[in-house]
Order: C-alpha cells, then structure tokens, then sequence
C-alpha cells in the first residue's frame, strides 16, 4: 500500500518490483474478468451482489478484513432478499431510487431478531460498505450514467460505540493484584498487564507473541494491523506476566542468582559498596536481595544519590535473572508464551501475518473471545471495571499524556497511522509540551508506585 500510487492506479516506479507486481496484478484482474466471461464491468444486467462478491474475493486486502466485508455482503443479502424476493440484485435496478431506500430500511434490521433495529454503528458501516462498492463500480464501469448514491448515505445516523474502559496507573497495580480463582482468569490478568507494560499493545499481537520474539536485549514483535516492529525493552514485571507458561524457568533463574556474578557499575559500586560487601558475605537470594533493596529505596529519597544508586543496583541483579531466563526459553521449540493459540495451526505462516487464512484469523478471534470473557468474569467477581481488548492500550496512552506526551509521540508508539486515531485516546486530555519519555521510563513510574502501594 506504501508503494501504490493511487492517482494514477499503479504502482510506483520507483519500487524495485514494479514489473513483477504489474503482471501479477494484471493475472488477477484476468481471473476477474474471467468470472463474467469477459463481460466483467459493462454488463448492467450483471448481479450487483457476485459483483461484490468477486471483488471481496481478489482484492488485496487482509483477510481479517474480508471476514467483515463479507459480514457485511450476508446483510446485504438478507436485506435485497427481504426487499426482492430473490438473491440477485441486478446492477441497472440499483437507478431506482425507491429500491435503494428500501434496501436501506431493510439494512437498519437485526436480522437475527427482525423485531428490533441494529445499532447505529451497524447500520451506518453496512450502508457505507453498499454504497462505497457502487462508487467503486461507478469508476470502474467508466459509465456517463453514474448511479447515485445520495439516497443511501443522506441523513445517515451518527455512529455509536462505547469508549473502552481506562484505568489510571493506580488502578492498573491494584487490577494487577486480583485474586484469580483459575489459571484461564490469570491467563486474562497476566495478558492484560503485558499488553499495558509492553507499551499498549494489542491483544492479538500479544495473544501472536512466541518465545522465538525474545531476543537478547529485547521482544522484536511483528503489528499485525500495519505490519510495524516493535522492539519491547525488558522488565522484571514484564518478564512476570509469562510465568504461568514458563514459570518453571523462571523461578529456575531466580534459585540459580549469584551476587558474585553481577558486574557491577564502578559509579553504583562506589555509592553502596557498604551494602554489596554485606550481601556477598550472606551470599544473599534473590529474593531476599530484591526486598532489601526495596526496603532501602523507600527509605530514601528516590532523586537522593542513594536512592539512585539502589535503582541502578535492583535493574543490574534483575537483568542478571532475565538473561538467564530469556536464555532458555528462546533455546526452546517455538511456542506461543501466552498459551491461547496452538503452534501447530500457525507453523508455516507467522513470519508474515498478511498471510493468514481465514481459518487462522477466526482461531485468533476465537481465543481473543475467550481471554476476554475470562477477564470479564474476573473484573465482575472483583467488582472492578470491566476491561476490554483495548483498554490496557487506552490506559497507557492516557498514562504517557499525563507524563507530557503530545499526540505525534503516543502515535509513534502506538504506531497508529493517523495522529486522527491518536486523538481519540487523549480525548478530552491537555498534552503538555514537555520532551517524550520511553517505556523504560514508564516502566520506573510502574516500580514506584508499586512500591509505593505496598
């Protein structure tokens, strides 16, 4: 899409394949043509709805976005049905505008219980969806007798949907400590605050992450929605959010912790060699290390040259644990850290998520359904909020807005296309200008008020 020209209805010259891409193009425009035999475009007697239906069918798009299209072709069905009494809508019928109206009317039923409306959101999509396929067919036919569309989109209802359910950090560590009553509820709870501490990312990219994505220093992860790398930097809380699957290993990690073997920076070592040389004569547990130097840290100041100096020290003897543990999950077969998915039905086709089938797009909507039920039922049994697939991600840009965020900066990192899409996450929030900040940044604010709560 970067590389198509969408003036002059090709691709641009300057892409280095634009011969290759050309013929390819042009073979499925011939398959195209070939369904109407040869008639294709010119033909008004043809079915407007196998008219759309072949296009859906060759388009370029992705196939999640085919499985909504073609949502939308059965409502368009239903409804000409309704209107007609027959499954064919000739193209040259669609200049009767009184057709058009009722089809319209026919669009605003819930199908599924014809005794209601569907919501505004639903009818405005499907009678856009209608329309926007008879504008792409009034170009492509080159007809002086455009159909009109005006009796379709005029005074069509504004569209509604429910703002996704945000959490201030506060609310985000108190929704951290949940009790859970099973291990699909914590699945939920522990995918959610990766989803947050990962930088707001979405559930599907989360629910697609392999232990093959950990690499040395940081998770290389693959968006599947504009094909972006993330590159995640590394936190013990993040490192956390695995343990139902690979707990083993990390506490594996965490038993095999050596204070002998952490270098240390000659700055830190010089502020606390005091504390150090005490710890390596207890030959100290990680565990037990981590909640002194927490001890230590709420004690002092967090901008005192002490209290820095614990910081540095806890992230140098957690990335000691980490190494370890990213170490040996990655030298394992490939596998899904958050266990939703099976590896076996995405073997050949995680390396480019463009190439999903539509059975494997369904398996990911399948098990995005379940991991939000499951944090339904736990939001509801905690009497908390009830969280959405995209809520860690709208509380994380509201967090980094607070931080002095403005909006090309949280959409970069939540690399949305359009600063548009950004803006309805900081709705209603006054960025201020102040220089951005990283996740690790926002990882520190999360350790703080950790701390601070317990």
């Amino acid at each position: 899409q970067k590389d198509w020209d969408f003036k002059k209805g090709e691709i641009k010259r300057s892409h280095p394949q634009k011969d290759e891409l050309d013929r390819e193009i042009n073979e499925k425009i011939s398959q195209l043509l070939a369904v109407y035999n040869g008639v294709y475009i010119a033909d008004e007697n043809q079915d407007f709805l196998s008219y759309i239906e072949q296009r859906i069918k060759f388009s370029l798009q992705r196939e999640i976005s085919k499985s909504k299209y073609e949502s939308w072709l059965r409502n368009l069905r239903w409804a000409v049905n309704k209107v007609l009494q027959t499954n064919t809508l000739p193209i040259k019928d669609l200049r009767k505008v009184e057709l058009l109206r009722n089809i319209r009317e026919a669009l605003s039923i819930n199908r599924k219980n014809p005794d209601e409306k569907k919501g505004n959101t639903a009818f405005v999509d499907v009678v856009k969806f209608f329309a926007r396929y008879i504008e792409l067919w009034n170009r492509e036919s080159e007809t002086q007798y455009k159909i009109n569309t005006s009796p379709l989109l005029s005074d069509l209802p504004k569209k509604t949907s429910k703002p996704a359910q945000t959490l201030n950090l506060s609310e985000v560590i108190q929704f951290s400590t949940l009790p859970t009553n099973t291990n699909v509820q914590k699945l939920a709870l522990n995918t959610f605050m990766f989803q947050f501490i990962a930088g707001g990312l979405r559930i599907q990219d989360t629910l697609l992450l392999t232990n093959h994505c950990l690499q040395k220093d940081r998770i290389i992860i693959q968006v599947m929605k504009n094909r972006a790398i993330f590159q995640i930097n590394y936190s013990m809380e993040l490192i956390e959010t695995f343990s139902l699957k690979y707990g083993n290993e990390l506490q594996k990690a965490k038993n095999e912790f050596n204070i002998l073997e952490l270098n240390t920076d000659y700055k830190t070592y010089k502020i606390i060699d005091g504390y150090i040389l005490n710890w390596l004569k207890r030959k100290i547990s990680y565990l037990v290390l981590i909640d002194e130097i927490n001890e230590l840290i709420r004690s002092e100041s967090e901008t005192s040259e002490l209290g820095v100096a614990f910081g540095e020290f806890k992230e140098i003897v957690q990335k000691s644990v980490i190494d370890k543990f990213i170490n040996e999950v990655s030298a394992k077969p490939i596998d899904f850290i958050f266990p939703y998915l099976k590896i076996s039905d995405f073997q050949d086709s995680l390396k480019d998520t463009m190439k999903f089938t539509k059975r494997q797009n369904q398996i990911i909507h399948n098990s995005r359904q379940k991991c939000l039920q499951a944090l339904r039922r736990l939001c509801e049994k905690n009497n908390f909020p009830v969280m959405s697939g995209h809520s860690a991600r709208h509380s994380y840009a509201g967090l980094l807005n607070e931080l002095g965020y403005g909006i090309p900066e949280i959409k970069d990192v939540l690399a949305h296309l359009s600063e548009k899409t950004t803006a309805i996450y900081v709705a209603n929030r006054l960025p201020k200008a102040q220089p951005s900040k990283t996740i690790k940044a926002t990882t520190k604010l999360f350790q703080r008020e950790q701390l601070r709560q317990h």
